[in-house]
């Protein structure tokens, strides 16, 4: 047996197919423009480190690339995010959108260890 870890990359890309999904766990890492829409041009992207591995959520999506840039500043590595898909809805152009339902904890605070002690 080795004693190295095999190391993967960012995990299992998320597909939406069903209203109610849940994908949930805590973030590793979130890009404004890292992830790639379906014509190729730049998205936020969230990772998250989740019960079954890693997942990593492309958010090309208006209501949920919306939601997390509006917010890019709490979804730091450490807080703990559910993402749902909540539904869809008509849009402007009359194409069927997907909407979203993002939850947030913070990452627990860090505890300074006690110098004196040492």
């Amino acid at each position: 047996m080795s004693e190295y870890e095999e190391l993967t990359g960012s995990g299992q890309f998320v597909k939406w197919d069903t209203v109610g999904q849940v994908v949930e766990g805590e973030i590793v890492t979130f890009t404004a423009d890292g992830g790639r829409d379906f014509d190729g041009g730049e998205c936020p992207e969230l990772t998250l480190s989740t019960d079954d591995g890693f997942a990593t959520i492309t958010c090309a999506q208006a209501s949920l690339k919306r939601i997390v840039t509006r917010n890019a500043d709490k979804l730091v590595p450490g807080a703990k995010c559910r993402v749902t898909f909540a539904g869809t809805y008509e849009s402007k152009n009359g194409t069927p959108g997907k909407d979203f339902k993002v939850q947030l904890a913070p990452p627990a605070p860090v505890q300074m260890a006690d110098l004196d002690a040492f």
